[in-house]
């Protein structure tokens, strides 16, 4: 596979992720300028503006709809038992990532910049806040991280380099420290899934990660309690992942099939290098200067 065919789909998979930047800003700037309040409600329909009109885009005809979408591919059935495990890695990346963070956050204090704020307890939320955070958008994020660029990715340099790239690149998206750990983490967990089974299991992983994160900033909710059970739920998680793979790999599932690992390719697209410098650096400057 000749460099050229990297550097395409790495391109293609920047110009992507470009659009929604563009348009997220675009959108929120404008909604802005007409006097919108930057409410947390009204941002979050402003995103849903920006990925309807991305996917507008990209599903505008034929060609393009063959091109991008790959939701199909890989559909196989999942085991139940796979799926709870997913469950389970989903929300130990929560908490790891939190821990993580929180390890930032003491090491950036101790050099005597500012305390890193997290947006903290959610005092109530409306149902539609609730309908766009724990379903709609975990579906548009599937679609293009997994559906479409994980693929896109992973028809080139591979299943691993696919889905370390698309993590990678949806945890930057956060554009917050703890988020982007946590998502990077989740991502490879939805990742495996969605290549391995289909996009499908993958937004239903996805729709369960959103509902705990939002349930664990409610003030509501009590807290002592959602962690016991979801902490349950993560060393169940971890216990049934472990004996498949130990299953998996006795039956040679995990033997190398001949391709090696491309991730390194993405340096011959400077608008990806470039895209992964400008989120990077928006993630540690929102971390930094919040």
């Amino acid at each position: 596979m000749c460099g050229k065919t990297y550097k395409k789909v790495f391109d293609q998979s920047a110009d992507i992720l470009w659009a929604k930047v563009f348009l997220d800003t675009f959108i929120v700037v404008a909604y802005m300028v007409f006097g919108g309040k930057p409410e947390e409600g009204n941002l979050l329909i402003c995103t849903v503006i920006s990925w309807c009109i991305l996917y507008a885009v990209l599903f505008a005809n034929k060609k393009s709809r063959k091109q991008n979408v790959r939701i199909q591919e890989h559909c196989r059935e999942m085991p139940l038992s796979v799926f709870f495990a997913g469950m389970g890695l989903i929300v130990a990346a929560q908490f790891v990532g939190g821990w993580l963070a929180e390890g930032l956050t003491v090491l950036k204090n101790s050099l005597g910049t500012r305390v890193y704020e997290d947006s903290g307890s959610i005092p109530e939320i409306s149902f539609l806040g609730v309908l766009i955070m724990c379903v709609v958008i975990p579906v548009f994020e599937e679609i293009l991280f997994r559906g479409i660029i994980m693929k896109k990715l992973g028809g080139e340099i591979g299943m691993c380099g696919g889905v370390f790239m698309s993590a990678l690149l949806f945890g930057l998206c956060h554009l917050n420290i703890e988020q982007t750990l946590t998502a990077f983490m989740g991502g490879l967990v939805l990742g495996a899934v969605g290549w391995t089974y289909s996009v499908y299991p993958a937004i239903l992983l996805h729709i369960f990660n959103n509902c705990y994160a939002v349930l664990s900033k409610v003030e509501k909710v009590n807290q002592s309690f959602l962690e016991v059970i979801f902490a349950g739920i993560a060393v169940l998680g971890i216990f049934i992942s472990g004996i498949i793979f130990m299953r998996r790999k006795a039956e040679g599932v995990f033997q190398e099939e001949g391709e090696s690992l491309k991730w390194r390719e993405c340096f011959t697209s400077k608008r990806f290098v470039f895209l992964l410098i400008f989120l990077s650096a928006l993630t540690l400057g929102n971390f930094l200067f919040p």
